[in-house]
Protein backbone atom coordinates (compact mmCIF):
# COMPACT_ATOMS: atom_id res chain seq x y z
CA UNK A 1 0.00 0.00 0.00
CA UNK A 2 1.07 3.48 -0.56
CA UNK A 3 1.31 5.11 3.19
CA UNK A 4 0.46 9.12 1.65
CA UNK A 5 1.36 10.62 4.75
CA UNK A 6 4.68 10.12 3.61
CA UNK A 7 4.69 12.37 0.44
CA UNK A 8 4.69 15.51 -0.44
CA UNK A 9 2.59 16.47 -3.62
CA UNK A 10 0.15 14.05 -5.65
CA UNK A 11 2.21 13.96 -8.55
CA UNK A 12 5.20 12.17 -6.42
CA UNK A 13 2.48 9.77 -5.12
CA UNK A 14 0.94 9.16 -8.45
CA UNK A 15 4.53 8.49 -9.51
CA UNK A 16 4.96 5.86 -7.20
CA UNK A 17 1.94 4.33 -7.50
CA UNK A 18 2.74 3.77 -11.45
CA UNK A 19 5.77 1.98 -10.71
CA UNK A 20 4.42 -0.07 -7.93
CA UNK A 21 1.41 -1.05 -10.38
CA UNK A 22 3.42 -1.23 -13.30
CA UNK A 23 1.60 -4.28 -14.67
CA UNK A 24 -1.85 -4.20 -13.18
CA UNK A 25 -4.95 -2.41 -14.90
CA UNK A 26 -4.83 1.43 -14.43
CA UNK A 27 -8.05 2.13 -16.25
CA UNK A 28 -10.73 0.69 -18.66
CA UNK A 29 -12.25 3.55 -21.45
CA UNK A 30 -15.59 2.84 -22.47
CA UNK A 31 -18.59 4.28 -24.82
CA UNK A 32 -21.87 3.32 -23.41
CA UNK A 33 -21.51 -0.45 -22.95
CA UNK A 34 -18.30 -0.80 -25.70
CA UNK A 35 -14.80 -1.04 -24.14
CA UNK A 36 -12.70 1.32 -25.81
CA UNK A 37 -8.99 1.11 -24.42
CA UNK A 38 -7.68 -0.76 -21.91
CA UNK A 39 -4.36 0.49 -20.40
CA UNK A 40 -2.12 -1.01 -17.50
CA UNK A 41 -0.17 1.88 -14.87
CA UNK A 42 3.15 1.28 -17.50
CA UNK A 43 0.91 2.17 -20.13
CA UNK A 44 -0.51 4.81 -18.64
CA UNK A 45 3.24 6.10 -17.77
CA UNK A 46 4.36 5.80 -20.93
CA UNK A 47 1.85 7.91 -22.79
CA UNK A 48 2.27 10.66 -20.12
CA UNK A 49 5.87 10.48 -19.70
CA UNK A 50 6.86 12.05 -23.22
CA UNK A 51 4.02 14.33 -22.70
CA UNK A 52 5.38 16.30 -19.73
CA UNK A 53 8.61 15.94 -21.49
CA UNK A 54 7.60 18.16 -24.42
CA UNK A 55 5.93 20.63 -21.67
CA UNK A 56 9.63 20.70 -19.94
CA UNK A 57 10.89 21.07 -23.20
CA UNK A 58 8.39 23.95 -24.14
CA UNK A 59 9.59 26.02 -20.94
CA UNK A 60 6.86 24.85 -18.82
CA UNK A 61 8.55 24.43 -14.85
CA UNK A 62 7.30 24.41 -11.17
CA UNK A 63 4.26 26.64 -10.58
CA UNK A 64 3.32 26.59 -14.10
CA UNK A 65 -0.81 26.95 -14.88
CA UNK A 66 -2.03 24.61 -17.68
CA UNK A 67 -5.56 24.16 -18.07
CA UNK A 68 -7.86 21.12 -19.35
CA UNK A 69 -10.96 21.30 -21.05
CA UNK A 70 -12.47 17.88 -22.40
CA UNK A 71 -15.11 15.03 -21.17
CA UNK A 72 -14.47 12.28 -19.71
CA UNK A 73 -11.63 10.29 -21.18
CA UNK A 74 -8.17 8.93 -20.62
CA UNK A 75 -6.67 11.83 -22.10
CA UNK A 76 -7.54 14.16 -19.59
CA UNK A 77 -6.27 11.54 -17.09
CA UNK A 78 -2.76 11.25 -18.80
CA UNK A 79 -2.79 15.27 -19.23
CA UNK A 80 -3.01 15.83 -15.85
CA UNK A 81 -0.19 13.40 -14.29
CA UNK A 82 2.01 14.76 -16.92
CA UNK A 83 1.38 18.60 -15.60
CA UNK A 84 1.80 17.17 -12.01
CA UNK A 85 5.27 15.28 -12.90
CA UNK A 86 6.19 18.69 -13.82
CA UNK A 87 5.50 20.67 -11.29
CA UNK A 88 2.25 22.44 -12.35
CA UNK A 89 -0.50 23.47 -11.41
CA UNK A 90 -3.91 21.98 -12.62
CA UNK A 91 -6.56 24.23 -14.06
CA UNK A 92 -9.69 21.82 -14.92
CA UNK A 93 -11.98 23.88 -16.76
CA UNK A 94 -16.47 22.72 -17.17
CA UNK A 95 -16.39 22.03 -21.00
CA UNK A 96 -20.03 23.10 -21.10
CA UNK A 97 -18.86 26.56 -20.54
CA UNK A 98 -19.19 29.03 -23.24
CA UNK A 99 -16.08 29.73 -25.19
CA UNK A 100 -15.94 33.39 -23.16
CA UNK A 101 -16.36 31.96 -20.34
CA UNK A 102 -13.56 29.55 -20.89
CA UNK A 103 -11.35 32.70 -21.53
CA UNK A 104 -12.26 34.46 -19.27
CA UNK A 105 -11.12 31.88 -16.72
CA UNK A 106 -8.22 31.12 -18.40
CA UNK A 107 -7.49 34.52 -18.52
CA UNK A 108 -8.06 34.91 -14.50
CA UNK A 109 -6.10 31.88 -13.93
CA UNK A 110 -3.25 32.89 -15.78
CA UNK A 111 -2.80 29.46 -17.50
CA UNK A 112 -0.14 29.26 -20.43
CA UNK A 113 -1.04 25.86 -21.31
CA UNK A 114 -4.37 24.50 -22.64
CA UNK A 115 -5.30 21.12 -23.61
CA UNK A 116 -8.41 20.36 -25.33
CA UNK A 117 -10.64 18.12 -27.74
CA UNK A 118 -10.80 18.80 -31.23
CA UNK A 119 -14.85 19.87 -31.08
CA UNK A 120 -14.35 22.06 -27.90
CA UNK A 121 -10.95 24.15 -29.51
CA UNK A 122 -13.26 25.26 -33.32
CA UNK A 123 -15.39 27.18 -30.88
CA UNK A 124 -12.88 28.63 -28.93
CA UNK A 125 -10.17 29.41 -31.44
CA UNK A 126 -12.96 31.54 -33.42
CA UNK A 127 -14.33 33.19 -29.90
CA UNK A 128 -13.54 37.13 -29.63
CA UNK A 129 -12.80 35.91 -25.84
CA UNK A 130 -9.19 34.64 -27.11
CA UNK A 131 -7.95 37.68 -27.19
CA UNK A 132 -8.31 38.63 -23.59
CA UNK A 133 -5.66 35.94 -22.38
CA UNK A 134 -2.41 35.74 -24.56
CA UNK A 135 -0.72 33.97 -21.55
CA UNK A 136 -2.01 31.09 -23.14
CA UNK A 137 0.70 29.96 -25.45
CA UNK A 138 0.43 26.31 -26.22
CA UNK A 139 -2.78 24.56 -27.07
CA UNK A 140 -3.00 20.94 -27.33
CA UNK A 141 -6.14 19.43 -29.35
CA UNK A 142 -6.75 16.00 -28.84
CA UNK A 143 -8.56 13.94 -31.85
CA UNK A 144 -8.47 16.52 -34.49
CA UNK A 145 -9.15 15.29 -38.11
CA UNK A 146 -5.94 14.57 -40.46
CA UNK A 147 -6.76 17.83 -42.63
CA UNK A 148 -8.11 19.97 -39.95
CA UNK A 149 -7.19 23.71 -39.60
CA UNK A 150 -5.53 23.75 -36.01
CA UNK A 151 -5.59 27.90 -35.98
CA UNK A 152 -2.35 27.92 -33.95
CA UNK A 153 -2.68 24.74 -32.06
CA UNK A 154 -0.56 21.64 -31.59
CA UNK A 155 -1.83 17.65 -31.90
CA UNK A 156 -2.01 16.25 -28.19
CA UNK A 157 -1.01 13.04 -30.22
CA UNK A 158 2.45 14.06 -31.47
CA UNK A 159 3.54 16.84 -28.84
CA UNK A 160 6.11 14.44 -27.64
CA UNK A 161 9.30 14.79 -26.14
CA UNK A 162 12.73 12.43 -26.63
CA UNK A 163 13.86 10.72 -23.31
CA UNK A 164 12.72 11.22 -19.51
CA UNK A 165 11.04 14.41 -17.98
CA UNK A 166 12.69 15.73 -14.92
CA UNK A 167 10.26 14.90 -12.16
CA UNK A 168 9.66 18.26 -10.16
CA UNK A 169 8.80 17.94 -5.84
CA UNK A 170 6.73 20.04 -4.76
CA UNK A 171 6.23 20.86 -1.20
CA UNK A 172 2.36 20.31 0.64
CA UNK A 173 2.12 24.00 0.82
CA UNK A 174 2.26 24.52 -2.97
CA UNK A 175 -0.78 25.14 -5.12
CA UNK A 176 -1.58 21.91 -6.70
CA UNK A 177 -5.03 22.67 -8.41
CA UNK A 178 -7.40 25.71 -8.90
CA UNK A 179 -10.69 24.48 -9.85
CA UNK A 180 -13.61 27.18 -10.71
CA UNK A 181 -17.52 26.62 -9.64
CA UNK A 182 -20.32 28.52 -10.37
CA UNK A 183 -23.07 29.78 -7.80
CA UNK A 184 -20.79 31.29 -4.87
CA UNK A 185 -18.64 34.81 -5.97
CA UNK A 186 -15.59 33.38 -4.03
CA UNK A 187 -12.01 32.06 -3.80
CA UNK A 188 -10.73 30.04 -1.37
CA UNK A 189 -7.02 29.19 -1.00
CA UNK A 190 -6.17 24.98 -1.02
CA UNK A 191 -2.73 23.12 -0.52
CA UNK A 192 -0.90 19.20 -1.55
CA UNK A 193 -2.21 16.16 0.79
CA UNK A 194 -4.00 13.76 0.27
CA UNK A 195 -6.92 11.98 3.36
CA UNK A 196 -6.69 8.36 3.67
CA UNK A 197 -9.19 7.12 0.85
CA UNK A 198 -6.73 8.70 -1.36
CA UNK A 199 -8.81 11.40 -2.77
CA UNK A 200 -7.60 15.08 -3.16
CA UNK A 201 -9.65 17.35 -0.66
CA UNK A 202 -9.78 20.83 0.11
CA UNK A 203 -10.08 22.51 3.48
CA UNK A 204 -10.63 26.51 3.88
CA UNK A 205 -8.23 29.00 4.42
CA UNK A 206 -9.55 32.39 3.03
CA UNK A 207 -12.01 33.54 0.96
CA UNK A 208 -12.01 36.68 -1.06
CA UNK A 209 -14.92 37.80 -3.83
CA UNK A 210 -13.63 37.34 -7.52
CA UNK A 211 -15.94 37.86 -9.94
CA UNK A 212 -19.76 37.64 -10.60
CA UNK A 213 -21.19 34.28 -10.59
CA UNK A 214 -17.88 32.27 -11.04
CA UNK A 215 -15.60 31.53 -8.08
CA UNK A 216 -12.41 29.53 -7.80
CA UNK A 217 -10.55 26.88 -5.43
CA UNK A 218 -6.79 27.01 -5.23
CA UNK A 219 -6.28 22.94 -3.83
CA UNK A 220 -3.22 22.24 -2.58
CA UNK A 221 -1.73 19.25 -0.56
CA UNK A 222 -2.41 20.81 2.91
CA UNK A 223 -6.12 19.03 3.05
CA UNK A 224 -8.88 17.89 5.11
CA UNK A 225 -12.37 16.51 3.29
CA UNK A 226 -14.32 18.68 1.51
CA UNK A 227 -15.81 18.28 -1.79
CA UNK A 228 -17.60 20.65 -4.21
CA UNK A 229 -20.67 20.30 -6.16
CA UNK A 230 -19.33 21.50 -9.94
CA UNK A 231 -18.52 19.36 -12.49
CA UNK A 232 -14.71 20.24 -12.26
CA UNK A 233 -14.48 19.88 -8.84
CA UNK A 234 -15.80 16.23 -9.23
CA UNK A 235 -13.49 15.62 -11.89
CA UNK A 236 -10.37 17.01 -10.47
CA UNK A 237 -11.21 15.17 -6.56
CA UNK A 238 -12.21 11.88 -7.93
CA UNK A 239 -10.56 11.05 -11.26
CA UNK A 240 -7.00 11.63 -9.61
CA UNK A 241 -8.09 10.07 -7.07
CA UNK A 242 -8.39 6.87 -9.54
CA UNK A 243 -5.18 6.58 -10.20
CA UNK A 244 -4.11 5.67 -6.82
CA UNK A 245 -4.27 2.03 -5.24
CA UNK A 246 -5.00 0.28 -1.93
CA UNK A 247 -4.38 3.38 -0.65
CA UNK A 248 -4.89 4.16 3.30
Amino acid sequence: MLDLSKYQSIGEALRDALDQYANEVCLIEADREREKERLTYRDFKERAHPLSKALQNGGFSAGARASIIMTNQSKWLISAYAIFFAGGVLVPLDYKLTPDEHWQLLKHSNATVLITEYPIWRQLSTSAGRASAPSVQTVLVTEAPANADLAGAQRWEEFRGAGEPVFIARKRQDTACIVYSSGIWSSASRSHRFIRSGRACATSVSFQQTMPSISWLVFSDRLRAAQRSCICARCVLNTCAKLFRNTK
